[in-house]
């Protein structure tokens, strides 16, 4: 009985694994793949949930489309919103970008300081990943 039930879940892993990825993909990937065909208002409508429940790449993602206006109306600001909400969670890209914004005073007054404070947090995860 044993030698079946490893076969079994040989059998399994391998049926899994066999999959398209687009298969397995989540409401995340899926964002991302509306995005990348140009479909904005799908991207954001899948988004903008994992947003709100606090994933930092769909925050990072939602702030993309609010500074360029695509599926929503160009707003800065609320890019700026959810950028803070991505970087605080450590999403180094949002960090960078954050950084950017803030430096240039986009969405919000300039702010030098906490520009560099965005920058360095950015480096330190980037560096972190690179070690794993």
């Amino acid at each position: 009985m044993k030698p079946f039930a490893a076969w079994a879940g040989h059998l399994a892993c391998s049926l899994l694994l066999a999959l398209p990825a687009a298969l397995l993909a989540g409401p995340l990937e899926d964002g991302d793949a509306a995005y990348r065909r140009g479909d904005h208002a799908a991207a954001l409508n899948l988004w903008l949930p994992l947003a709100r429940q606090g994933v930092a790449r769909a925050q990072a993602s939602v702030a993309l489309l609010y500074r360029n206006g695509q599926g929503v109306a160009r707003d800065e600001g609320e890019s700026i919103r959810w950028l803070r909400l991505a970087a605080g969670q450590g999403d180094a890209e949002a960090q960078t970008n954050l950084g950017m914004a803030l430096g240039q005073g986009l969405g919000t007054h300039p702010d030098a300081m906490e520009a560099v404070h965005w920058d360095r947090l950015a480096a330190r995860s980037e560096e972190h990943t690179s070690e794993l």
